[in-house]
């Protein structure tokens, strides 16, 4: 747990503390997770996470700074972006995947860009069919493609999510950074997929 770089007080946040209400300037190196005083697990609860957002960003509003020196006005601005990033990425259960996947990795190196098995050559031949549909400009059976393109996407990402969410290791090995960069990097392509077949979809939409 950080301490405050002023009063020595245990911080809530790494961004700024609660009881002498002085900015820390070492909060614009900190984890998104220390950001709001969470520890390094996929499992949150929303509610308290915007309830903690908000706190936050009312008592780091540049506005409230405006007759302060600059240096104190400049960090808090950029302490409020921080804020704003790590929001932006904690709330949203895929990008807060890649990002704890990140802070792992950086513990646990594993290679980046590895695929489950078999997965590429079946993208492949889905790519192909895709194509093929698109020249044939076949508007029903790409509509059918990219529904299964989407039930694809949904069920790896529950699995994705079940698999953090159960995980009870705060640095977990190898392995398991291994198994869960692979089926975010599967995601890359089924969205790449998605994104082929949505001009087609559209034109279908009243």
């Amino acid at each position: 747990m950080p301490f405050c770089s002023h009063c020595q007080t245990p911080l809530r946040s790494a961004l700024w503390c609660s009881v002498c209400q002085h900015l820390q300037s070492n909060g614009l190196k900190a984890d998104y997770f220390s950001v709001f005083g969470l520890p390094l697990r996929y499992d949150l609860d929303l509610k308290i996470l915007e309830q903690s957002y908000h706190e936050l960003a009312t008592e780091l509003h540049p506005d409230f700074f405006a007759t302060a020196p600059v240096a104190k006005r400049r960090l808090s601005e950029s302490l409020s972006a921080r804020l704003n990033q790590a929001w932006q990425t904690l709330q949203d259960p895929t990008a807060r995947a890649r990002y704890l996947t990140g802070i792992w990795q950086s513990q646990t190196p594993t290679h980046e860009r590895d695929l489950p098995t078999g997965f590429l050559q079946e993208m492949f031949a889905l790519q192909e069919e895709l194509e093929e549909l698109l020249e044939a400009k076949d508007q029903q059976a790409l509509a059918a493609k990219h529904a299964d393109f989407l039930q694809r996407l949904n069920d790896l990402r529950h699995n994705y999510q079940q698999q953090l969410i159960e995980l009870k290791e705060n640095t977990p090995d190898t392995s398991f950074c291994k198994q869960i960069q692979q089926q975010l990097n599967a995601e890359r392509y089924l969205l790449r997929l998605l994104e082929s077949c949505s001009p087609i979809s559209s034109e279908k939409d009243p």
